[in-house]
């Protein structure tokens, strides 16, 4: 899962103690009380990206996958520009009870239109794919993955451990 590190957004008090709190509380390991402190935030302090974000990575943590969708779809609502929101939403999307594979796919597609540089969408579809068994269409975004990221190595060394892409390893290792 790639979760972009976390900015500190400008806060006006007491939202600046409140998510201050929740990044402390997340540093401990206590990613409930890390959401309690989040939820308590201004409406204003709640629809910040940066706080969406860590709201999203500690639902992810928690495997609350329904609430961590919501809060993918809202960060693309409040930042539509910024790809993590796209690719949290198909994360959230493929663990969700009313989610799968073929779901997420569908969701993350259009972002691979949206973000042609972004090499981690490309990555994701690829392992969708894989997933699904349509091997030559994963290679296929692999290979756009590589390309976007711009050095083959970066990508091959996360591929060749990455479960998803197991049916793809042999020809990730012959690269």
């Amino acid at each position: 899962m790639a979760v972009k590190k976390q900015n500190k957004p400008r806060f006006e008090h007491p939202d600046n103690f409140l998510f201050d709190a929740a990044i402390g509380w997340s540093m401990l390991g206590n990613s409930r009380e890390a959401v309690n402190e989040l939820h308590s935030l201004t409406p204003a302090g709640r629809d910040q990206p940066e706080v969406l974000e860590l709201l999203w990575q500690l639902h992810a943590e928690l495997n609350e996958w329904p609430e961590s969708l919501a809060v993918a779809e809202r960060l693309i609502e409040i930042a539509p520009k910024d790809s993590f929101g796209w690719v949290h939403r198909a994360y959230s999307l493929r663990r969700s009870p009313d989610g799968g594979l073929e779901k997420a796919w569908h969701i993350l597609r259009p972002a691979a239109d949206l973000f042609p540089g972004e090499k981690i969408i490309p990555y994701n579809l690829a392992c969708y794919a894989a997933q699904m068994d349509r091997l030559d269409e994963a290679w296929s975004w692999l290979q756009r993955a590589m390309d976007a990221a711009g050095d083959v190595r970066n990508i091959k060394a996360m591929a060749i451990v990455d479960e998803d892409l197991k049916p793809l390893w042999d020809r990730i290792a012959a690269l």
